[in-house]
Parts: C-alpha cells; structure tokens; sequence
C-alpha cells in the first residue's frame, strides 16, 4: 500500500507577503499557517526580516541617543531581543563597518570568508594597484590571490575559482569601469605651479571669465559599436563584429562662464564628402576640415584660431562690452593670451 504523499503548496509571492502584513498586525503565526495551509516553521521564514549591518549600526546609534529599544525594534519590524543582541555587539559591529568602508555591497551579517586571510590581503593588494592607476582584470586578481594563498598553510587547496572571484568582488563591493581620458598621464609635479602662476596671470591682466576659454579635441569612432552587451542565460557567448575604425575628430571650444561656445570644428578625410556634395561648407552648422587621417595639425589649428575663434571671440566681446582681451587654453599648448593690437595683425 502506497503511502499517502504530502501535497507541496506553492505560496506566490504576492500571498506571502499579506500573509506578513497581517502577522505585523498582530495575528499569530499559528493562525496565519492554517489558513495557507502550511507549515509554522515555513511562514516564520517568511516573517523573518534580515537587517543589513549598516542599518544595525543606525539602530544602535539611535539608541545611544536615547531612544529606547522598544521603539527601535518596531521601526525596523523585529523583535526587541533582536535589536538588544546589536546593541551589546555595537563594538563588533562598528569595527566591522569602518573596516568594510570601501565596500558598496550591502551585508548583511558579518560572517568570514573560507580564505579570509587571502581576501583581505589581495583587497590591500588590489587597494594599493588601483591608487597608482593600474588597471586590473579578474585572471589578473586570480593569479595574484593563488600567489598569496602559498604563503598560508591552511589555504593549499585554494585555487581562485571564477566563483570565489564573483564571491569576493560582491564582498568588497568591486566593479568594472571603463578607462577613460589621460589623467594619470599628466605630469602632477606641475600642476600647482601652473595653477599659482595661471592665477597670477589673469590677477594681474584683469581677465573674468567670460575672457577665459578652452578647447579641447577628441576623436570620433562614428561607427563603432559597443564593444559590451547585455545578454540573455541563455546565450553563452556574444558573437560581434569587426570594429569599424572610420573616425572624425573634432573640437569644442568655450569661455569659462559658459556664455559663449564656439561652434563645433569637424576634421574628416575628404575635403568634399559625398554625402555632403550639394552643401556649401560654409552652410554647415560646424567648421568643416579635412586632413588625410583626420587628425588635427599645426596648420588647421592655425586656420580655426584665425577664422573662427578670433572674429567669433571678437564679435561676443563687443557684444557684452567687455575689453577686446582674451586668454586661451589647449591641451598641452602654452596658453595664447590676445590683445586687441595682437588680433589686428590676424
């Protein structure tokens, strides 16, 4: 004779949490079981809240302004032996926040790790790279995690899985980002003195900032696609395509109070793009240039300051009343400072 199976009740999750809110007023657990027809322990677990440590740590710093626990432990739903226990255990809580304090992952207890010691170390490890700028892969932060694993004993049979590598990036609150600009290219030694000696300038020439203006170029990979994806499970890898390298570089160019911009200068291939064969250049909404690799040279920076940035500059200047005086800062270039004897000689 076969033996009576237990039928399994699926409670959505909709369900679940009426059944909490009606616990949270005041029935009883034993009440609220019967009527989905499941367990206690089962609708315990749907009760039970779990608070991050963070939030802990707000808890105890409310109570040790005076509020008492019984208020504290109906704010944050649980019981007030629950939030007793944080309170004798804030020296361990605090200790452990200031330690996480670089982590963004939201914790939620403070249990160790299997390698505990190999985590923090490659985390110092890691801290100490990026604050020079290196930029750091997974491989990268697994070969070095097996590296120290030798100098412990009691982790030689750790082997920097790509599960215990998601594990610790989550722990440490560890992200990817993409590299940009060249900052840590500059030269920083000379940064202070450039900025005193820059200051000084426009003290003693009497520039505002409508007569201080910067330029900057990049480049423009107008037909690259993104090189990540998002992707379903189910795909198991992401297929591209060649990345197409056609480029445009342009130019942006304002004051600093933001009150005047240049328009934008476009350096391509072809003096006369096909797409562009009926239009005059002069019609574009941009200054038009072309170079054979689309890079910007002495020679069209030349022609752009002529052309465009000194009557553009000359004209807004007139129209604000302001003196015909202007500074002008450009990547690596010394700063071009004009006045109005220099811009008739143009």
């Amino acid at each position: 004779m076969e033996r009576n199976k237990r039928k399994r009740i699926v409670v959505p999750i909709e369900e679940k949490l009426k059944a909490i809110r009606r616990i949270q007023a005041g029935e009883t657990i034993k009440i609220v079981a019967r009527d989905y027809g499941v367990g206690e322990v089962t609708v315990g677990d749907w009760n039970r809240i779990v608070v991050p440590i963070e939030e802990k740590l707000k808890a105890i710093r409310r109570i040790q302004a005076g509020e008492t626990i019984k208020i504290v432990a109906r704010d944050y739903g649980v019981g007030e032996v629950t939030v007793g226990d944080w309170n004798r255990n804030s020296t361990k809580i605090e200790e452990w926040c200031i330690k996480q304090a670089s982590s963004s992952s939201r914790r939620k207890s403070m249990k160790k790790g299997d390698y505990e010691k190999v985590n923090e170390a490659l985390f110092t490890w890691f801290t100490q790279q990026r604050s020079k700028g290196v930029p750091l892969s997974g491989p990268i932060l697994q070969q070095k995690a097996i590296m120290i694993s030798k100098q412990f004993p009691e982790t030689d049979r750790f082997t920097g899985s790509s599960g215990w590598l998601d594990r610790w990036k989550k722990r440490y609150g560890v992200r990817q980002l993409t590299i940009y600009g060249e900052k840590l290219s500059a030269d920083v030694s000379s940064i202070e003195k450039f900025k005193q000696d820059f200051k000084k300038l426009i003290k003693y020439c009497g520039y505002t900032c409508d007569q201080i203006y910067n330029c900057d170029e990049s480049g423009l990979n107008y037909k690259m696609l993104p090189s990540k994806t998002l992707a379903s499970r189910q795909e198991k890898s992401a297929p591209g395509h060649k990345r197409s390298k056609e480029r445009l570089t342009i130019m942006t160019c304002s004051n600093a109070s933001d009150n005047h911009k240049i328009p934008l200068m476009v350096i391509g291939k072809s003096a006369h793009p096909r797409a562009l064969k009926v239009i005059s250049p002069k019609a574009l909404p941009v200054y038009y240039k072309s170079q054979k690799s689309a890079w910007m040279d002495a020679t069209l920076f030349t022609n752009w300051f002529k052309e465009e940035f000194v009557p553009s500059v000359t004209k807004f200047l007139k129209r604000t009343s302001l003196p015909i005086k202007a500074i002008l800062l450009g990547g690596t270039m010394p700063p071009l400072t004009l006045e109005d004897s220099t811009w008739a000689k143009l």
